[in-house]
């Protein structure tokens, strides 16, 4: 089904894995190339309002960053095997809901 090498695509998600460490930490380096997106999404701005005050971003660019950032891991996690879930504790026992997005579920496993 996969046409694909391999080491060039752990090299791939590696290489955006550790770029994205950059974004988490806010080191800017002058030398680090930069990409211009223009997006026309379907969420309202008022949802996007939101999930910016509900995370005291300010900017549109900074939401964006950490959505990537979020996206890289995911799918160094689904390349390595790994379900994408969220785990709670209810009484004594542990319930997840895992995450289905169907680019996810498309990513190879490695492992």
């Amino acid at each position: 089904m996969w046409n694909i090498n391999k080491e060039d695509y752990r090299s791939r998600v590696a290489n955006f894995y550790e770029v994205s460490y950059y974004f988490v930490d806010y080191v800017r380096s002058p030398k680090m190339d930069k990409t211009k997106l223009r997006l026309n999404i379907s969420a309202n701005k008022a949802e996007i309002q939101a999930l910016k005050d509900l995370t005291d971003i300010r900017t549109n660019q900074e939401l964006i960053e950490n959505a990537l950032i979020l996206f890289a891991w995911a799918i160094k996690q689904r390349s390595e095997g790994n379900k994408i879930a969220s785990i709670n504790k209810k009484d004594d026992e542990l319930l997840y809901s895992e995450v289905i997005i169907p680019s996810l579920e498309r990513v190879p496993i490695l492992s």
